[in-house]
């Protein structure tokens, strides 16, 4: 889309949505309004997917960098999230934080890590 102000409207809605039936909606908008989604808007809405998911979760901040994932809770992760992320090479606590190195470096590889350890902490979240 090369109107930078329908660009910067869509970007607006986007980074207002908190549910995932309107970011499916938002999906469906934009194939009916521009055709196919691109890889990089398709990666742009699965990020705001795990953006609501983390929100969702008690997480507060998740920062993905070239050599580390890092996640942090609004409140002390209960025990059964620790006990889930415990089997996961790479990963410690620092500083309140969650710091995982993946052992992939890039941006597609480390939204699948994401996506795994925001899964492990929903599932120890589910009720038992």
């Amino acid at each position: 889309m090369p109107e930078p102000a329908i660009r910067l409207s869509l970007y607006s809605r986007l980074f207002r949505m908190s549910t995932h039936s309107d970011l499916n909606a938002f999906a469906d908008e934009l194939e009916d309004r521009f055709g196919g989604i691109p890889s990089e808007v398709a990666t742009l809405l699965e990020v705001t997917r795990l953006r609501m998911d983390a929100a969702q979760l008690g997480l507060s901040q998740v920062d993905v960098g070239p050599e580390a994932i890092a996640i942090t809770f609004r409140t002390k992760p209960s025990a059964s999230v620790w006990e889930n992320l415990k089997g996961v090479n790479g990963f410690e606590f620092r500083r309140g934080r969650l710091i995982f190195r993946p052992p992939t470096k890039t941006g597609t590889g480390q939204l699948e890590v994401l996506r795994s350890l925001i899964g492990s902490i929903r599932s120890a979240h589910a009720p038992g």
